[in-house]
């Protein structure tokens, strides 16, 4: 059976969907334009460790609109974290969450959050969106992209997105 794809998520102005999304910011740059359309298509935002920064840094700016972006989590080895945006994220209450397994990386261990929380949630699957991972490290690129292979086979879709590019897999 096939699967229908689209990525109106990225459109400016796209109809709220009954599809439910997940956010995971990863350590890399993106725009703001490009935060605000995939934030608002998603239910539940995540950064994998360094990917806070991101987060945090995107509104230096505008500082006191910070708030009015707050992840539901932060997950990772925390090695790249500062501590002015970790006690920042604490401070408003959002759960840190020190994972030191070196068995998978950062974006493994926020997809394993998702997991969890499709668990306890009984039955919702969430579409997965990374925002980041296609540039920067040729490691990291490889990664994601052997990441989103490797996650086709259980998951429905899930897709890579920076400024300029998207990506997915499609059916065989």
């Amino acid at each position: 059976m096939a699967s229908t794809w689209n990525v109106h998520f990225l459109q400016k102005q796209h109809a709220q969907s009954e599809t439910a999304r997940a956010l995971i910011i990863l350590n890399q740059p993106f725009s703001r334009e490009l935060f605000i359309r995939v934030w608002n298509a998603c239910v539940w935002r995540a950064c994998a460790d360094g990917g806070a920064n991101r987060l945090y840094d995107l509104f230096d700016d505008e500082p006191e609109i910070r708030t009015l972006y707050l992840p539901h989590l932060i997950k990772g080895d925390l090695d790249s974290i500062r501590d002015d945006v970790r006690s920042f994220y604490q401070s408003l209450g959002v759960p840190v969450v020190h994972d030191a397994g070196q068995d998978s990386t950062d974006l493994m261990k926020c997809v394993s959050a998702i997991e969890e929380k499709e668990i306890a949630e009984r039955g919702v699957k969430y579409d997965i969106i990374f925002l980041g991972g296609l540039g920067g490290r040729l490691d990291q690129t490889i990664h994601t992209l052997s990441y989103l292979h490797k996650l086709r086979r259980t998951r429905k879709r899930v897709f890579a997105v920076t400024d300029d590019n998207v990506g997915w897999v499609l059916d065989a």
